[in-house]
């Protein structure tokens, strides 16, 4: 399951396909030669082993996730394509959702976004929402989207000040590490979650 290689995503950062040729499975590995080397080396492991795997990823998924995501950089990102943009590409959010969160034990579910003056502009948030996260869209003023960022943001830290009796993980799905105009950034968010007291993973998509 595609769910399942993300495991290979998240420990390994490298990117894995599965396909079907001539009835039979493979699995390609992306990435940097020595990652893709260690995860070769564990998809083997896990052939001769899958029961451990499975055990090992049951285990994982019970610990509590918090996933945040910017619904436009994910839509831009995803049509921008060596360098030229491709309209036609949609996402599919549901999926997007499915993948990240692995069947993991997701506590809370955010997505910010922005809008336009049509009603139509807003639907982005309705495939996020029957996915169970909390949709926040702002309004677009001068063909540029203003406090998206600091929503997520906000949000986030909301949840690495609390308490909890085991270590969580903070997933950002954000693909933002500019400078912000001054403002706090996705990067300081990050170091903030990792650092003592807080002492948090944290995924990075």
């Amino acid at each position: 399951k595609d769910e399942n290689l993300s495991y290979f995503h998240i420990h390994y950062q490298v990117g894995v396909q599965h396909h079907v040729k001539d009835g039979k499975n493979f699995v390609t590995v992306l990435g940097d030669p020595i990652r893709v080397l260690s995860a070769k080396l564990k998809l083997e492991h896990v052939a001769k082993k899958p029961q451990n795997f499975l055990a090992e990823l049951k285990q994982q998924r019970e610990k509590g996730i918090h996933v945040f995501v910017d619904n436009s950089n994910v839509f831009y990102g995803a049509q921008w394509i060596e360098g030229n943009r491709d309209f036609t590409i949609r996402v599919n959010n549901a999926r997007v959702a499915s993948v990240v969160e692995m069947q993991r034990n997701a506590k809370t579910r955010f997505v910010g976004g922005s809008h336009g003056a049509s009603l139509k502009s807003k639907q982005w948030k309705h495939p996020w929402e029957a996915s169970g996260y909390k949709a926040v869209s702002l309004p677009v003023s001068d063909a540029k989207e203003h406090g998206v960022d600091e929503v997520i943001q906000n949000e986030a830290r909301k949840c690495i000040n609390k308490t909890y009796r085991d270590r969580q993980t903070l997933v950002l799905v954000t693909g933002d590490g500019n400078a912000n105009d001054g403002k706090a950034t996705f990067p300081e968010l990050v170091i903030e979650a990792l650092l003592p007291p807080k002492n948090w993973n944290v995924e990075i998509w």
